[in-house]
């Protein structure tokens, strides 16, 4: 099966009519959405908006119970990715999307990324007033799974006010700031020494192989990398053999496994790595 990048990390609001209704609204969070084994809601958190404030953050709360989950932005060889819809949102210039990092999950060899238990999708907010109410409205369609797999489309609201001094954090601040912690940094150093120093691409189209080198400050015997490209790409698991001391590794991920010839060159793609001990790293490629 092939990888599916169909998620939106970053959207830019146009529409503001809404043609759906909506769970009632709440100062500091959406009512729950039930489910027979998922609940979910929109968190805030702030309880306004600060005259001085371009953008605050929410969050996409979901809960499972045990032996269920959910599905990253892109799913792997199975599943959905969640979709995000603003339409009817007002006062609202943008949504970006940021997605903790994910687990991976093998089962019967089939290889997923996702969440279980619980996952918050943090969401920066920017409007266009900060002086003016901004009405968030969010439709969502995702998909849960255990021995079966179950799409679901759920709408949330939350109206955030002005504030006329100064905002104030609601309890859910904490939680949608520890998710933020757990996305993968797109920055040089994350203080764990955690970087690729080399990456290639070998092979003719149909049997590629992408070639990693990567480094940390400690031995990376838990690390993983999940690689990301369009739709009509897929990647097997990877295969990392520790050098010397074990801080530095070398890394082979086949392209096309099972699939149609298909050149990876000159497509962008989005490598995660993580250290597997709390540290994760992101980096968009394209190879020549």
């Amino acid at each position: 099966m092939k990888f599916t990048l169909a998620s939106i990390a970053g959207f830019s609001l146009t529409a503001f009519m809404a043609p759906f209704p909506f769970s009632a609204a709440a100062d500091e969070a959406s009512d729950w959405v039930s489910e027979d084994a998922v609940k979910s809601r929109l968190i805030s958190s702030y309880k306004s908006i600060a005259p001085d404030r371009e953008s605050l953050y929410i969050g996409w709360q979901v809960q499972m119970e045990d032996g269920w989950k959910t599905y990253w932005r892109t799913p792997g060889e199975a599943g959905l990715p969640p979709v995000f819809s603003w339409e009817g949102s007002e006062n609202i210039t943008a949504a970006e999307v940021f997605y903790p990092l994910p687990h991976r999950f093998t089962l019967f060899g089939i290889e997923t990324f996702g969440y279980d238990k619980e996952v918050i999708m943090p969401v920066r907010l920017s409007f266009v007033d900060p002086l003016k109410p901004a009405h968030v409205k969010l439709r969502m369609t995702y998909m849960v799974c255990s021995d079966v797999c179950i799409p679901y489309e759920a709408n949330y609201q939350l109206t955030l006010p002005p504030a006329e001094f100064a905002d104030e954090r609601t309890p859910y601040a904490e939680p949608i700031y520890q998710a933020l912690s757990l996305v993968p940094s797109a920055g040089e150093d994350t203080g764990s020494g955690l970087a690729i120093e080399t990456a290639s691409l070998r092979g003719p189209a149909g049997n590629q192989i992408l070639s990693l080198d990567i480094k940390a400050n400690q031995p990376l015997t838990a690390a993983d990398v999940m690689v990301e490209a369009g739709p009509e790409f897929a990647f097997g698991k990877p295969q990392i053999a520790l050098r010397g001391d074990g801080a530095e590794a070398r890394v082979a991920v086949s392209v096309f496994e099972g699939i149609a010839t298909q050149d990876l060159a000159g497509h962008p793609v989005t490598i995660t790595l993580t250290d597997g001990l709390g540290q994760a790293i992101e980096r968009r490629i394209t190879f020549d």
